[in-house]
């Protein structure tokens, strides 16, 4: 039960106990019991609605052999755990798992989401230790000069850039124009 009261409260946060128990087809006072024996799991606000704890959002991209991983699937991913900008975590981790193909226009967007969950004081890792060739695809692209330093990168952020190394000598590799960022 606890699980299923997770998925509901991940799915609809800020849900008070009888609305809970109405979906569930229970008693208000066996979920309200669940809700106060599980605060490691549920939290409350001052007007009684619950949600989920959540120290860290885990964001785990798709991966099948066949398909690279674009931007409406990324957003799909984001569809199914929640936003961690609009989230009340104090931080996301995002997984790249073994084989996880990135096109360019999904990089671009974890890129920027990345860089706006710093600004918002959120801490970000990115974990590639499964899939070093997409960190390494990464780096000749160019993403770790934009990435906010803030941003932990797993097991270890390139020390050199592959983008200025090598930039203009692969006509097969896209290369997005550096964006200058002036804060008045």
């Amino acid at each position: 039960m606890i699980a299923d009261v997770e998925r509901f409260l991940r799915e609809n946060p800020g849900s008070k106990a009888k609305d809970i128990a109405k979906h569930f087809g229970v008693g208000k006072g066996e979920i309200n019991s669940l809700l106060y024996k599980n605060p490691d799991s549920f939290v409350h606000d001052p007007d009684h609605r619950w949600s989920v704890v959540m120290d860290k959002l885990t964001v785990v991209l798709k991966k099948e052999a066949w398909v690279w991983v674009d931007s409406a699937s990324f957003e799909d991913v984001l569809a199914a755990v929640g936003s961690p900008l609009d989230s009340v975590c104090s931080g996301a981790e995002f997984v790249v798992p073994k084989g996880c193909k990135i096109m360019i226009d999904a990089a671009a967007r974890i890129l920027a989401l990345c860089n706006q969950l710093v600004m918002v004081g959120k801490t970000v890792s990115i974990d590639f230790s499964a899939c070093k060739a997409t960190l390494t695809y990464f780096n000749r692209l160019g993403f770790f000069d934009h990435l906010a330093g803030a941003v932990d990168v797993i097991p270890e952020r390139p020390s050199q850039s592959g983008a200025a190394t090598y930039r203009g000598n692969n006509d097969g590799v896209v290369e997005p124009p550096g964006v200058r960022i002036v804060v008045a």
